[in-house]
């Protein structure tokens, strides 16, 4: 089965190698068929003898090629699966560039595509010796016939059966045809390789959509037996993304005996946002944050809304410091994040964001995508998994957590990504997590699962939590909720007391979406 980074592989290496084929191959390979024909014909023409010891050279040569190239084309095969490999690599990397650098998995994902395209290259270096020796070999028995029309020729000389200057001819002749029997094998061998490139194209061609199709387990298939067959879609086992060692801060002794279901905002912050202005660099002329303040305390959980293009996801993608701000400072108890090595702080600060970006591996590889030294700990993988309802559906499937999720996770429904993403979050154990619209995916009764996971995750780990929401359900959960306005603080409080005042920023909020 094939991913996107597979599929765009095939469309273009392979493409490629078919396009060569048919081009400069087969253009070399008539041009030697025609001069070799040619040649012998002159060779039969001036010496039946002769022509007879320079055609003891096509036999060898056409075994040695055939043989040559049923090995050449497995071997390009598995070249051209390596560079898909490594394409599949980078093509989900880039593609999901801001999760991946929320998460820290940089190296990871760098590691990953190192060591594919370092398998591929050592495929390609075995396909190029191979075809080396053969090219070697086809030269010595091209210069090996010449030696021999050259031996037989000169007692024929000697004889005087035949002048030098026939013999001349002969030997150039003779050099002409032993050489172009051997581009003739050269372009089959090249032939045998672009076969081998342009079969991975044709298995999708003639792929079945049944095969690719998701199994059932029997109580679904019963359920689903008197409905429309749909065909499936394709789907790429990526191995495992390779362990990287840990810097996570070890999980925290004891917990928090009660919740801090009130958010005093004079307290200490432990997340400050202090006059901060940004402007994203293709938007200069559009600024976001104006002068914003915004105190966030140790272990609170506070819900920020506002319009679009109020700031909202800009807060979160200068906290995980995938931008710096033009002015101002943010800071994470007291300490600029300026001044903050940033692999160490994405390993504390967890993002998870609306679109969820999962890789072509099971539902545990994803959730422990980027854990460190949690995603080896069964306890706390079920525990996390518990937490962010995803037993809830992984229990139906015959292969629970093990079940493939498909090219970017399209065999599940939007609202099972959303609970992995929530759950390798939970995993990570971060000190604070940040929600960009992670529940607006999900049904209420979901969401409301997911809100009770966030807050035992509060309550035990003394997790600070700051959610991104514009569904009010997501915003009540939070203790304390924050309204910007055109890139401004404009309100904050608790829910009830701000939904009490009519003329509030949350109720001018929520009146201008209905």
């Amino acid at each position: 089965a094939a991913g996107a980074g597979d599929a765009l592989s095939r469309l273009a290496a392979d493409a490629s190698s078919a396009r060569s084929a048919v081009t400069t191959s087969a253009t070399a390979g008539i041009r030697a068929l025609v001069m070799s024909v040619g040649g012998v014909a002159i060779l039969c023409y001036l010496s039946p003898q002769l022509a007879g010891a320079t055609l003891l050279l096509v036999p060898p040569v056409a075994v040695g090629g055939r043989t040559f190239g049923r090995r050449v084309r497995l071997a390009q095969r598995d070249v051209q699966d390596k560079l898909a490999e490594a394409s599949s690599a980078s093509e989900w990397a880039l593609g999901s560039l801001r999760t991946v650098r929320a998460l820290g998995c940089e190296r990871i994902e760098e590691d990953k595509y190192t060591q594919r395209l370092g398998s591929a290259y050592r495929a390609g270096v075995g396909v190029w010796l191979q075809q080396a020796v053969f090219e070697g070999g086809l030269s010595l028995a091209a210069n090996a016939s010449i030696v021999v029309v050259l031996g037989l020729g000169a007692n024929q000389v000697l004889s005087g059966a035949m002048t030098a200057g026939e013999l001349t001819s002969l030997l150039l002749y003779s050099a002409n045809v032993g050489f172009s029997i051997g581009n003739l094998s050269t372009v089959y061998a090249d032939a045998m390789k672009a076969a081998g490139a342009t079969s991975r194209i044709f298995d999708i061609i003639d792929a079945d959509a049944a095969d690719t199709a998701t199994t059932l387990s029997a109580e679904e298939a019963a359920a689903s037996a008197a409905l429309p067959k749909k065909k499936g879609g394709m789907v790429e086992q990526l191995m495992t993304p390779p362990a990287l060692p840990s810097l996570l801060p070890a999980a925290r002794e004891g917990s928090i005996s009660e919740a801090s279901y009130f958010v005093d905002s004079a307290a200490e912050p432990f997340v400050e946002f202090d006059q901060v202005h940004f402007r994203y660099p293709s938007r200069t002329e559009t600024p976001i944050l104006r002068g914003l303040d915004m105190p966030v305390p140790q272990g609170a959980f506070v819900s920020i809304c506002g319009a679009s293009g109020s700031g909202k996801s800009t807060i979160a993608s200068l906290l995980m410091r995938l931008y710096d701000p033009d002015a101002g400072s943010v800071r994470i108890r007291g300490t600029s994040l300026r001044d903050v090595d940033t692999r160490a702080l994405r390993e504390r600060v967890t993002l998870v964001p609306q679109e969820t970006a999962l890789f072509s591996g099971t539902i545990r590889d994803n959730i422990t995508y980027g854990a460190g030294r949690y995603a080896s700990d069964e306890e706390q993988l079920a525990f996390a998994a518990e937490l962010a309802g995803v037993e809830a559906f992984t229990g139906h499937l015959p292969k629970g957590m093990a079940t493939a999720v498909g090219d970017k996770g399209v065999q599940l429904s939007g609202g099972q990504r959303q609970r992995i993403a929530v759950a390798r979050a939970i995993l990570r154990r971060p000190r604070v997590l940040l929600l960009d619209e992670a529940t607006a995916a999900l049904d209420l009764q979901s969401e409301a699962r997911v809100n009770a996971a966030l807050r035992r995750l509060q309550q035990d780990a003394g997790t600070t939590i700051i959610s991104i929401a514009h569904r009010p359900s997501t915003i009540r959960a939070a203790d304390e909720v924050i309204v910007l306005e055109h890139g401004r603080v404009a309100q904050r409080g608790g829910y009830d007391s701000l939904l009490a005042d009519a003329d509030s920023a949350l109720n001018r909020l929520l009146r201008n979406r209905t």
